[in-house]
């Protein structure tokens, strides 16, 4: 760095070389070493890091996309289900059911069923837009820990769900 002195740092306090001045340290590499680090969060990212690396992206990525096949392929079975994503890239399943609001779909997963699922906008609104007209939508969103039983369940909970709908009422 030629001029260490017209860049600002990004965080101020805490020198650990000069702990009575009021200022940053003007040397270099003090000038930009300020604050304490989040050393657990360092150490939790690195154990994350070494525990994808002792399975292998390629096994999560393939247990992910069957897992989420599995799930769009048994709502898309369901009349009144609307699956907004057709592909498992991600594993994420987003869906409504005819005749419900999203809300009041994820009440039920919740009270009756034991199963979270975040519903709504998902801070993407013109996204819903595109999709549902606006409405939002029910998102399911496994992980590595998510288990092939907690699809069955989910996928059986959303279709009875469906199966006592009224796609007359409500929400389209």
């Amino acid at each position: 760095m030629r001029d260490p002195e017209t860049i600002a740092p990004t965080r101020y306090g805490g020198t650990g070389t000069d702990s009575f001045s009021l200022f940053q340290p003007r040397d270099m590499p003090e000038r930009f070493e300020s604050g304490t680090h989040n050393y657990p969060g360092l150490a939790a990212l690195a154990a994350g890091a070494e525990y994808i690396a002792s399975i292998g992206v390629e096994t999560i990525a393939e247990k992910a996309e069957r897992q989420t096949a599995f799930i769009i392929g048994e709502l898309k079975e369901e009349p009144n289900v609307t699956v907004y994503n057709e592909s498992p890239s991600l594993p994420i399943v987003s869906f409504n059911i005819r005749g419900m609001e999203n809300d009041d779909v994820g009440f039920i997963l919740a009270r009756a069923y034991g199963i979270v699922a975040r519903t709504g906008l998902h801070c993407a609104p013109l996204a819903h837009r595109a999709i549902d007209g606006g409405r939002g939508s029910v998102r399911l969103s496994l992980s590595w820990f998510t288990t092939d039983e907690e699809c069955r369940v989910a996928a059986r909970a959303i279709r009875e769900i469906a199966q006592h709908a009224d796609p007359s009422v409500g929400s389209p």
